[in-house]
């Protein structure tokens, strides 16, 4: 998380979450078989996997901003519809803030990651990090890898999303293209021939899942719902879309001639929980359960090694 940083702060794309039910015909489609003589790629990303970032920008946000946020408080994986944020705008001029902070720069590890990406190595697997984080922050992100993990990560990808973020008037660099097209973590795996992803981000699930296996990780509020960033009303702060429920909720009760209550436009996100994930996606709370899974017939069966 959640310019150019993880991409809970991201515009998230709807079309993989509609096109899933596709694949539950279809299956994945094909890919350019990986180098024999490599050994298999595991794509992991790094914020809320690696390290504990939501839980360090929530000590963050208090310190500088007088709130009281834990991440419970984090219910979407875009940080302007969680409370205390503000606007997409405002969100983003706090996440620059922020990661230009020791905090972000001192984010401790997940429990488990550092051991569980250890044993990810020592199953024959290679890894590298997909990161919405931008290439401007690779300087702090190799100095934590270098601190926690070093010689154990291949390689490093920056997508940068959030820094071309439309939604706040944040355009693409110029490619020579009228219309140029941002590059998503999905690209990135197909280009690098990945076996698999873990990641803790629900939208970009949705999207990698079309090109290979995903592990969601974490039992994070987060990800238990998707994000989207397409209509006003995705672009709705967190007190704008309270107000907008709590109208919402008001008209309802007039048009039916019942009373309201506040159950009725309250915690508003639950509704959009997602209970059943799609083909291609396996939920894992913790690391101990990512290593499960690659030892796991499911999983070697999931990874074409069956």
């Amino acid at each position: 998380m959640q310019g150019g940083l993880p991409s809970r702060w991201l515009p998230a794309s709807a079309g993989p979450f509609h096109r899933f039910f596709r694949r539950l015909f279809t299956g994945y489609p094909s890919r350019m078989s990986p180098d024999p003589h490599a050994l298999p790629l595991i794509a992991v990303d790094m914020d809320d996997v690696l390290c504990r970032t939501n839980e360090t920008v929530a000590t963050w946000h208090n310190l500088h901003y007088g709130t009281n946020l834990t991440i419970a408080d984090f219910h979407y994986y875009h940080y302007w519809k969680n409370p205390g944020w503000g606007s997409p705008t405002e969100t983003l001029n706090k996440v620059r803030e922020f990661s230009t902070s020791e905090y972000f720069t001192n984010t401790p590890p997940i429990e488990g990651a550092l051991e569980g990406v250890k044993a990810l190595k020592d199953l024959g697997y290679r890894l590298e990090i997909v990161t919405a984080r931008a290439l401007r922050h690779q300087h702090t992100t190799e100095m934590w890898l270098n601190k926690y993990l070093p010689g154990v990560i291949d390689k490093v990808h920056y997508t940068g999303e959030f820094e071309h973020n439309p939604s706040v008037a944040i355009p693409p660099p110029p490619n020579g293209s009228g219309n140029p097209k941002r590059r998503t973590k999905a690209d990135v795996l197909e280009t690098i021939g990945a076996k698999a992803l873990i990641d803790d981000s629900l939208p970009n699930a949705l999207l990698c899942s079309e090109v290979v296996p995903v592990l969601l990780f974490g039992d994070y509020q987060w990800n238990k719902r998707p994000s989207f960033d397409e209509t006003a009303k995705d672009r709705m702060s967190y007190s704008e879309r309270e107000r907008w429920e709590q109208v919402e909720a008001k008209y309802r009760a007039e048009k039916n001639g019942i009373d309201v209550n506040e159950s009725d436009w309250n915690e508003w996100w639950e509704r959009d929980n997602l209970y059943i994930l799609p083909p291609g996606i396996t939920r894992a709370t913790s690391w101990t359960q990512v290593i499960q899974w690659f030892k796991s017939e499911e999983g070697r069966t999931a990874l074409g090694e069956e």
